[in-house]
């Protein structure tokens, strides 16, 4: 009986050390494929980005020298703005004999 037993054993131990192998192996395989697809995945995502950080640099790249423009553009205007009051200061000293603040709140108090 003991060594039914134990011819049993030794019997069902060839056989799955047989498939371990096997399925080692297959496992590894699956796994591996899975891995590829993955980093295909993250290729083309990098790719994707990439690309779109090209186009991002450029628009910003346009956009700051817009923005640019437009601060030489208003330090004119206020340029002229001083200077214009300066003329006017001079010309009609009677009607800056006041304190001239224009603030945002007095101007909208003025206007409503």
């Amino acid at each position: 009986m003991k060594i039914y037993i134990f011819t049993n054993i030794c019997w069902i131990l060839s056989i799955i050390s047989a498939r371990i192998p096997n399925f080692m192996q297959c496992f590894v395989s699956y796994r591996l494929q899975r891995f590829e697809k993955t980093n295909e995945m993250l290729i083309n995502c990098n790719a994707l980005s990439a690309g779109r950080l090209q186009t991002a640099n450029a628009e910003f790249k346009k956009h700051s020298q817009l923005l640019m423009e437009m601060k030489k553009d208003l330090d004119g205007i206020f340029k002229r703005t001083r200077a214009l009051k300066t003329k006017l200061g001079s010309q009609y000293p009677q009607a800056f004999a006041g304190n001239f603040d224009c603030t945002v709140t007095k101007f909208t108090e003025l206007i409503f």
